[in-house]
């Protein structure tokens, strides 16, 4: 079981490596963000949409909102909605602020209780966004290399040495 300070670690370096993954496809521009790629979830795009609507999906279920009034976007939507890195940027920057907000108001109590519809304790569900994320950032990281561009390593220990310098 996990505490508000160990959660709160992890989502802390979910949303700085996400950060880096933008900082990385900005740098490559929107021919990157909209290449053709077949695996998973597709494009650059796709996958950076998709993994906003899951934390913003499972976050409603956390706060205890049925799974019936989440507004989920279709996928095949994705590029009418969010034609720019811009803008699909800015509804991750949104999502990543309302997730921080309510991840930092979360005492050990919420995290340990499960939400009304759900069968996981939060800190459980929020454990996964960030094993979904590293599965994501690493497939985005692949499509970045492959269109020349400069990607990172994500892993924890390393964002943990960073935090450990600072």
């Amino acid at each position: 079981m996990m505490n508000s300070v160990a959660v709160q670690m992890l989502i802390s370096y979910h949303q700085s490596r996400n950060r880096m993954l933008w900082d990385a496809i900005e740098a490559l521009g929107a021919a990157a963000f909209d290449a053709p790629a077949e695996y998973s979830v597709g494009n650059i795009r796709n996958h950076m949409v998709h993994l906003s609507y899951v934390d913003a999906a499972w976050l409603h279920g956390m706060r205890g909102y049925p799974r019936d009034t989440f507004a989920w976007l279709d996928s095949a939507r994705y590029a009418d909605v969010y034609p720019t890195i811009a803008g699909a940027k800015a509804f991750h920057d949104t999502v990543a602020a309302d997730l921080w907000s309510s991840v930092t108001a979360w005492t050990d109590a919420d995290l340990l209780g499960a939400p009304p519809g759900l069968n996981e304790a939060r800190w459980q569900i929020l454990t996964h966004l960030v094993t979904h994320g590293v599965d994501h950032r690493a497939q985005v990281l692949r499509q970045i290399h492959d269109c020349g561009g400069d990607t990172f390593p994500q892993d924890l220990i390393m964002y943990l040495w960073e935090q450990a310098k600072q």
